[in-house]
Formats: structure tokens, sequence, C-alpha cells
């Protein structure tokens, strides 16, 4: 167990850098395509590598059908979710952004009762109007701060985005194998931004060659990788209470690469939707875990 939660927290360390990196493709003079098309290149790219590396490569292998679904979710709602995340970026702190974003779990949950009518118990009403509460404490410190209304808008698309695109991939998606479905993923949104950028894409200094590798790896293929591994090792449900951490992560970063400061509020409201995460998935762990107690 204690490996499987290890992986997590890694997988949660790595993911959590995205939006810090981002600040840092920013200043070094990236666009926002640029970034993505660096991040998803790359990060196929050393997929793809880790597959050839460990013989899993024949989980590449699926139908047209499912290359097409693929392909049409990875334009519809994977790359506009991920343009959205790093544009935010470039108007409001890494922190708030990152705050903003990780309301999605409780979007999810709220999305799959109100759409497909789930089933909602005391808990999860529960645990929604926790993360509700401590999003209202982000804004409000967001808007006290007067910050840039368009990347607080541009962050809530990012999380509306990426909650619609774990509904979809869960309902639709859910026969294909995970690696496959992710370098698939990264495929396609690559394609697209090399169309978009053409040929500048291949003009860049030492330096943002370096945070373009690492943008494409550690919170994209490398994060990925930690995150499956957790699964494997210790469910979903350990793996996302484990996870949780990823804002934190955020914050401590952002104050060492780029100074950014966060205000009390802000760490109210990240304690609150951290707690709005974990309330219902310790519940389903626990009702889970009953009957095997002899």
């Amino acid at each position: 167990m204690l490996r499987g939660i290890i992986y997590s927290v890694l997988s949660a360390l790595g993911f959590s850098t995205l939006p810090v990196f981002a600040k840092l493709c920013y200043d070094a003079g990236f666009t926002s395509t640029q970034m993505l098309f660096y991040r998803f290149t790359f990060g196929a790219l050393s997929i793809a590598v880790f597959l050839v590396l460990t013989g899993k490569l024949p989980v590449l292998m699926t139908s047209k059908a499912n290359i097409v679904r693929i392909m049409l979710a990875a334009v519809c709602l994977f790359l506009p979710q991920a343009f959205f995340f790093v544009s935010s970026v470039k108007y409001i702190s890494a922190v708030t952004t990152e705050l903003i974003f990780y309301f999605y779990p409780t979007a999810v949950i709220l999305i799959s009762w109100a759409v497909f009518r789930k089933q909602l118990n005391r808990l999860h009403l529960i645990a929604a109007v926790t993360a509700f509460a401590g999003s209202a404490f982000v804004l409000y410190e967001a808007f006290s701060s007067n910050v840039d209304l368009a990347g607080i808008g541009l962050a809530f698309a990012a999380m509306m985005m990426f909650s619609t695109y774990i509904i979809i991939t869960r309902n639709i998606l859910d026969n294909i194998d995970a690696f496959a479905l992710t370098f698939f993923f990264m495929l396609t949104a690559s394609a697209v931004l090399f169309f978009i950028t053409g040929t500048d894409v291949f003009r860049l200094t030492p330096y943002q060659l370096f945070l373009a590798v690492l943008i494409g790896i550690v919170p994209s293929s490398m994060s990925t990788i930690l995150l499956y591994k957790a699964l494997k090792e210790i469910g979903p449900s350990l793996t996302c209470i484990a996870s949780s951490i990823e804002p934190v992560f955020t914050v401590i970063l952002a104050h060492m690469l780029l100074k950014e400061t966060t205000a009390a509020a802000q760490f109210i409201g990240m304690f609150m939707i951290i707690a709005g995460i974990i309330l219902p998935v310790w519940g389903s762990a626990g009702k889970k875990s009953k009957p095997s107690v002899s």
C-alpha cells in the first residue's frame, strides 16, 4: 500500500507543476498554443517510449471507431480545457487557477446527478456544499484583489470543460486502455496545434527547449504513468485521497519559483475544497471495505 500512496503523491506533485511551469513558459516567450504543442508532443513521445521499454506497446492497438471517438473527444474537450487552463495562468496567479480548477471532482458529481440522474447521498451533498464554500473563499479573495476577470472566466471554463471530459471518457471511452487513451489524446492535440502554430515551434533557445521538455514530461507523461501505477496498487479511492494534496504542492512551488503569496482566505478555501473531494471518496471506500472484515 505504501508504494501506491507514494506513486499517488508523486503524481500529484507532478500535476501540480503545470500552472507554475506555464507561468515560466510565458516568461520565456511562449504563446499558449506553442506551450501546449510542446507539452503534448513530448508527452506523447515519452509515453510511447515508456510503452516500448515496458513491452506494453500492443495496448495502442484499438479499433478505428475508438480512434475516431478519441480524436473527437480530444478536439472538442481535451484540447480546449488545456487551452483554457494555461490561458488563465496568463492573467491570474498559478495558485488561483489551480484552486478554481480543483473544484472539478465536485462538479463531476453534480453534473452526473443533474444530467445522468446519478444518485446523491447525504455525504455527497455535504461534500458539495463544503467545496462550494471553499470556492467562495477563493473567489472572494480573487475579486477583493481586483484580479483580471478574464483569468477567472478561463479557469472556470477549464474546470467545467475538464469535468465534462471526465464524464464523457468514463461513459463512452471506458473500454479503451488508459495509456492508449492518453497517448492518442496527446497525439491528436499535438497534430492540431502543429497545424495552428506552423514551423515557428522549431525555433527554440536552449532554455526554451528545457522548459518544453519539462512541461511535456513532468506534468504530463510522468504524472500520468505514476497515476496509473497508483491506481493499480491501491485503487481509485485511496489514489484520489492521496492525490488531493496537489493544490498544496502548487502553493509551495508557486511561492518558491514564482514568489507568489497566498492569502489566508485562499488557504481556507483550498482545505475546504480538498475536504469536499475526500469526503465522498472516504465514505465510499469505507462502505466497500466493510464486507471484507470478518
